[in-house]
């Protein structure tokens, strides 16, 4: 009983940091991309995509949450792609911190997106860890 509590816990964790990621993404760091006129291009699609991406793991926490609550088992495949696909997008975001981090006016952006990455990083964990927490298949029928 207890393993099932701690396992709800730490879902809605990721499901927190999942949503931290995609508001301060939304918020902070797509306003300063947009208003910022010494870069070339300005990187809207992607970030949008990576936002977009976040809403999908965020879905998968959420059925994570909902199967756990009825005392059910989920596919063991949903948290290795969930936390594999946080692991990437951290990646990418974090390039594109390293990309701001050399303009003068976007270091507010950086900063947040770095913040973004070890969400992503923490979140990723939450994953692996709920994959081994979640209860075994039963053979009932």
């Amino acid at each position: 009983m207890i393993k099932v509590y701690i396992l709800r816990r730490i879902l809605y964790a990721g499901a927190g940091l999942v949503i931290l990621v995609a508001v301060l993404l939304t918020l902070l760091v797509l306003p300063s991309v947009i208003l910022n006129k010494s870069l070339n291009a300005t990187p809207v699609f992607g970030i949008l995509v990576v936002v977009i991406l976040h809403l999908l793991v965020l879905y998968a926490f959420r059925e994570a949450i909902i199967v756990n609550k009825r005392n059910g088992h989920l596919e063991n495949i949903v948290f290795i792609v969930s936390g594999t696909g946080l692991l990437l997008l951290g990646l990418a975001v974090m390039d594109g911190a390293f990309a701001y981090l050399g303009t003068i006016h976007m270091y507010l952006a950086s900063i947040s997106m770095f913040i973004c990455v070890g969400c992503d990083f923490c979140a990723a964990v939450i994953a692996f860890a709920a994959l081994f927490l979640q209860p075994k298949k039963s053979d009932k029928k």
